[in-house]
């Protein structure tokens, strides 16, 4: 970065605990609204299958990481964390209104923090909005905005990419197929191996075309990419020819998948 850190909002001791505080607080009221997540392979329904607790953390953590990996002050990879952790604070609004009302939320709970700051922190949020082409996404509004700072662009790309961490991890097929189930709440199985095929082109159109808006997004999340493009367009072409025929034949391919390549790491 070519602006100098001592040119940058100072977050004191008093705003970081601030921070720790607004983060427990999302989350809980994510876990409370939404569902925990924690159980995600196990039977039994959250209220949300893909936007809920479990996902709120993971992104959380992943923007953490990726402002570490950017040598980012510690104090700023805490706002990082908070942001993650608010980002789906606001859901069942529909794209665009979820963000700007999740940002508001965020900003309005920043009392004690320079304006600047409370800009970058909303900004980061908008920054996680899809962007489709034809239904499909293929990225997200970070790569769009206007920043003020590149301290404001590299946390709101940081951001972005952590909202997308788990695309490419031996994870991803089967959060994808949460997120269907979640599109179509109150499906039963029948109706969601109905809906799939359809999404499947789409996710294959969105694993071949996405890309991270920073490239240590691509360091931290995209080692399984090749793996996951592959299964991505084998589930497809098993979906088009009968060999799936089930919502269970579906998410038992998908967590044999998880489970092969995290096997194959451990070795």
């Amino acid at each position: 970065m070519s602006e100098r850190i001592s040119s940058w909002e100072k977050i004191d001791t008093r705003q970081q605990a601030d921070l720790e505080n607004i983060g427990r607080r999302a989350l809980s009221l994510v876990d409370r609204k939404y569902g925990r997540g924690l159980d995600r392979l196990e039977a039994g329904e959250q209220k949300l299958t893909f936007h809920n607790g479990e996902h709120s953390r993971m992104v959380g953590w992943a923007a953490m990481r990726m402002c570490e990996k950017l040598e980012l002050p510690s104090e700023y990879q805490h706002l990082a964390r908070a942001i993650g952790y608010t980002h789906d604070i606001i859901q069942l609004k529909g794209v665009g209104t979820n963000e700007a009302e999740s940002a508001a939320w965020l900003k309005a709970s920043m009392d004690h923090f320079p304006v600047a700051i409370k800009a970058m922190a909303g900004k980061a949020i908008l920054g996680t909005t899809p962007l489709f082409e034809n239904g499909i996404m293929v990225g997200q509004r970070a790569t769009e905005l206007d920043y003020e700072s590149i301290l404001e662009e590299t946390l709101a790309k940081s951001v972005a990419c952590a909202d997308l961490s788990e695309l490419f991890s031996p994870i991803g097929p089967y959060m994808s197929h949460q997120l269907l189930k979640e599109f179509n709440p109150g499906a039963d199985q029948d109706k969601l191996i109905e809906k799939v095929v359809g999404f499947q082109r789409n996710q294959c159109e969105l694993v071949e075309r996405y890309r991270y808006p920073l490239a240590e997004g691509e360091v931290l999340f995209g080692s399984y990419r090749s793996d996951v493009v592959d299964f991505t367009q084998e589930t497809l072409r098993n979906l088009e020819s009968g060999a799936i025929e089930s919502w269970e034949e579906l998410v038992k391919r998908d967590l044999l998948f998880k489970r092969k390549l995290e096997t194959d790491a451990a070795h």
